[in-house]
């Protein structure tokens, strides 16, 4: 079953794949043809979110996680297409969940559209930023299921969010940020 996926803007053949428990796919015919295998042996199969850098489109992230729990083992990055991957600094060790018996999960996962290097990862356990591609991170809201992450057309500084937490008064709403992540306050 096919989880995320992404095209690239520049160049329609160039086309990538996370399904649940197949791992990461890349095609560079437009999808009549697909190769596998680079994520096999990883700790997980299950590939649920891309992020694709809109500068470089070799420069991939995507979540490990277990097919059938969705329980994260961290991010993983290729810089040549996806042939390979490599665990990122925002692993279980680092961020101190995920992993085996964990119930740590990533929902999303995107690369600014506008600032360099800047990536949001929303969780069950919140939102992390990051302004240096994942060598470091902020935890910048708790208690939150952020499950969506949505960027302003033309305004690089406002960042709209999506709690899923169901057990609060404030579940299902958006939340909006107009200082690029810093702070997030519901929408009315």
């Amino acid at each position: 079953r096919v989880e995320d996926f992404y095209v690239n803007p520049q160049n329609q053949n160039l086309m990538y794949m996370g399904s649940r428990s197949g791992g990461f796919w890349k095609s560079n015919n437009g999808g009549t043809t697909w190769q596998g295998g680079s994520t096999d042996f990883l700790p997980a199969t299950g590939v649920n979110v891309i992020a694709v850098s809109p500068t470089n489109p070799d420069s991939i992230l995507i979540n490990i996680r277990n097919a059938n729990n969705g329980n994260s083992h961290g991010i993983y990055r290729s810089t040549d297409g996806g042939n390979t991957f490599t665990l990122s600094n925002f692993n279980p060790t680092n961020v101190g969940q995920g992993g085996l018996g964990d119930n740590f999960q990533i929902y999303a996962l995107y690369y600014h559209p506008y600032i360099a290097n800047k990536i949001f990862i929303g969780t069950n356990e919140g939102l992390y930023v990051s302004n240096d591609n994942l060598q470091t991170w902020s935890h910048t809201m708790t208690s939150y299921d952020i499950s969506e992450i949505a960027f302003h057309p033309t305004d690089s500084n406002v960042i709209y969010c999506y709690n899923n937490y169901y057990y609060n008064s404030n579940k299902n709403q958006i939340l909006v940020s107009n200082d690029g992540g810093v702070s997030f306050s519901y929408t009315q």
